[in-house]
């Protein structure tokens, strides 16, 4: 079965998060528009923000939305310039898969 754009999208900015830890929004957009510049069948901006939120807000969250603190560089995080990482769950997740594919087969 074909997966959704919006089910590949969802994929597509988990992989860069497990990359690109503590992104900005705008890395994450111009990854995504990068991709879709390249062919790959993915969401509009629009529907592209409702599925960033999508995934920081549901209780069973795959991506945390930090709105304050220093990163990594020394710049602010706030409000207006929030960091999106994966989840501890979706990590642990994606080294047991590794482990599993790795290992055991």
């Amino acid at each position: 079965m074909e997966q959704s754009k919006e089910d590949k999208t969802d994929e597509e900015i988990i992989k860069f998060l497990e990359l690109n830890p503590s992104s900005q929004y705008g890395s994450i957009l111009n990854h995504i528009q990068e991709l879709r510049d390249g062919g790959v069948d993915l969401v509009s901006q629009k529907i592209f923000d409702r599925r960033l939120k999508q995934l920081c807000a549901n209780d069973d969250a795959r991506v945390w939305r930090t709105t304050s603190g220093v990163d990594a560089d020394g710049k602010n995080i706030s409000e207006r310039m929030p960091r999106y990482s994966i989840t501890e769950d979706v990590q642990a997740e994606t080294l047991r898969e590794m482990f599993f594919n790795d290992y055991l087969v």
